[in-house]
């Protein structure tokens, strides 16, 4: 891959980021978060397990949510109706 190409995909997600809805990037810091500080507790195991699980499910339902949003609203400016 040639810089020039590198350089295009790397604003590409950048601008992508910053479409992203200020809640969703909020929410899915504190789950990251969440994630890291049950990780790192003295839990029961199955507590432990269930909460982690959890944290990452409801990030990536976030971050599926967002994805879709974003993707439906290029779509429609595609179509010149937005």
């Amino acid at each position: 891959m040639s810089e020039e190409k590198q350089d295009e995909s790397w604003f590409s997600a950048l601008s992508m980021l910053s479409k992203i809805n200020p809640v969703v990037l909020i929410l899915g810091f504190a789950l990251m978060n969440v994630f890291a500080y049950v990780y790192r507790s003295q839990m029961q195991f199955h507590f432990k397990i269930f909460a982690m699980v959890l944290s990452f499910f409801f990030l990536m339902l976030a971050v599926s949510f967002e994805f879709q949003r974003l993707e439906k609203k290029r779509e429609l400016k595609e179509k010149g109706l937005a």
